[in-house]
């Protein structure tokens, strides 16, 4: 349900009020919170996927217990199980389905594929513990790396315990940190394949029907393609009813779209295939000048 806050009550329930101008209450206890990134946060147009700038930031989830002050007439979208009690309607977190309240602005009409484009991580592999999980392991990898300096005579023990210790960082040093720099360009690209895949797959259901874009002239609000498409089909026109208090919109797409996620697949493994490997070689070139480094001395 798309809504706006109007009241709060006690500690974990809201007003919200929804389509046909009627109140809803929400209870927030148990339930997640996303935020939208707001609108001109660093945002960039993808003219071939939407008419409007998409944020190049995640969506941020916090608690409940943790949002301190919303404003009346916050923008939400509430998604969870409805109940009828006491002559009200109420939201409430169950657990079949959790309930997830997204806080957002702009036009609700492009809300589901902002949410979409947003809600992929901009890496999977890296979390608040990340960082310190890498403190730790070469803490104690380097107290072993010195216990076997000082204990033992076989020299490639020796390079194989300071490698595995200083593995974390040599992501970071030269020349190395040259082919770093290229796995996080193939990364992200291959990032944004994802988030263009699952743009794709909005429509991909096997209720949705599909027009003959040349049977329907005029009729197009904005078209939707992979980035690097270039391949010839037969275009078509896919029709978003009004649900939820979504406006109806027409998007073309230049061939069907089951064929487009495919495509978009495809140029997301390429992608991360290719990080894999020039992270590889990076880990490969620097373990090599630390080895040599070791030789010297």
């Amino acid at each position: 349900m798309l809504g706006k806050l109007e009241a709060l009550e006690g500690d974990n329930v809201i007003w919200v009020r929804g389509p046909q101008n009627k109140t809803i209450t929400v209870e927030m206890r148990k339930g997640a919170v996303f935020f939208m990134p707001p609108l001109k946060s660093l945002e960039k147009l993808y003219p071939h996927l939407l008419p409007v700038p998409l944020p190049a930031f995640s969506l941020k989830k916090v608690p409940w217990d943790d949002v301190f002050s919303l404003t009346e007439g916050t923008k939400m979208y509430i998604s969870g199980d409805l109940f009828y009690e006491d002559g009200r309607y109420t939201f409430r977190s169950t657990k079949e389905t959790p309930l997830m309240v997204l806080i957002y602005n702009g036009d609700p009409l492009h809300l589901v594929s902002r949410a979409v484009w947003c809600g992929r991580q901009n890496n999977e592999f890296w979390n608040f513990l990340t960082p310190w999980s890498f403190l730790s392991g070469i803490l104690l990898l380097l107290i072993l790396s010195v216990y076997l300096l000082q204990n033992s005579a076989n020299y490639l023990l020796q390079f194989l315990s300071i490698s595995m210790a200083l593995l974390p960082l040599m992501l970071f040093l030269p020349p190395g940190v040259l082919l770093f720099n290229l796995y996080k360009t193939f990364w992200d690209t291959a990032r944004r394949y994802r988030a263009e895949r699952d743009l794709m797959k909005l429509v991909v259901h096997p209720e949705n029907g599909y027009m003959n874009l040349k049977d329907q002239p005029g009729q197009t609000h904005y078209s939707r393609q992979p980035s690097t498409w270039n391949r010839s089909g037969n275009a078509v026109l896919h029709r978003i009813n009004a649900s939820l208090g979504l406006a109806d919109s027409t998007i073309s797409f230049p061939d069907s779209p089951e064929r487009l996620v495919r495509f978009c697949r495809y140029k997301a493994f390429l992608y991360e295939a290719l990080a894999g490997l020039v992270l590889l070689a990076g880990m490969l070139v620097n373990s090599y000048v630390l080895w040599i480094v070791l030789n010297w001395f």
